[in-house]
């Protein structure tokens, strides 16, 4: 397939248009910054240390893709299906997921853990793998918590303190006096909201007077 478009971008764009298919393609760092990707299919292919910032790419099949090391700051991968793929080294910030699939993906930069994960359409067996050495495989939604002076992430059997892995019971001192803070904090306030509602007056209902 030939085109006049001189850049990888331009090329890309194109065949987005034109619904050309791309699997395997090799766009191994690509400068793809702010591109116009929406319904990008390209199962399989290798954006290795491509520069997705600020690109719309969403809707999109990127299944068994290897993504490792590209650059997803500000870009937007809105239902897009990331299954299998390899997102290892790969940045994170302020990336659009809602309703993206990430099943059986792999990552290993805590930045994605940074992202709002909430509206994630699955991420079923998605591996997290901690520096090359540890992996750790979700078969549940992670507890996320922000707000203390370290980003705290629970799996089932580990977590993150910031970007320190833990084992499930082994948190440092600072970490679980933060828990300790956060669910006395929980407590405190179900307490009060219980006391309130206990302490509003019922209202009483007069029986109904059969007529006459």
């Amino acid at each position: 397939m030939k085109t006049d478009h001189k850049t990888i971008r331009q090329t890309l764009e194109w065949c987005v248009a034109e619904g050309v298919y791309l699997p395997g393609a090799d766009l191994r760092k690509a400068k793809l910054s702010q591109a116009c990707l929406d319904g990008l299919q390209a199962r399989g292919c290798s954006l290795w240390g491509a520069d997705l910032s600020g690109a719309d790419i969403g809707y999109s099949d990127l299944r068994h893709a290897d993504l490792r090391c590209a650059m997803f700051k500000d870009t937007c991968l809105v239902q897009s299906d990331l299954s299998a793929a390899d997102l290892r080294g790969a940045y994170f910030s302020c990336t659009l997921l809602d309703e993206a699939r990430l099943d059986g993906a792999t990552v290993s930069c805590p930045s994605f853990w940074d992202c709002d994960l909430q509206n994630l359409r699955s991420m079923m067996g998605l591996v997290y793998s901690h520096l090359g050495e540890d992996s750790v495989t979700l078969s549940t939604f992670p507890v996320i918590i922000k707000g203390f002076s370290k980003r705290l992430v629970m799996f089932e059997t580990h977590g993150l303190w910031g970007n320190d892995l833990c084992a499930a019971g082994e948190w440092p001192q600072e970490a679980e006096r933060a828990l300790f803070s956060a669910k006395t904090i929980a407590e405190r306030v179900m307490r009060r909201n219980i006391l309130h509602a206990a302490n509003k007056p019922i209202l009483k209902i007069p029986p109904r007077t059969a007529p006459f």
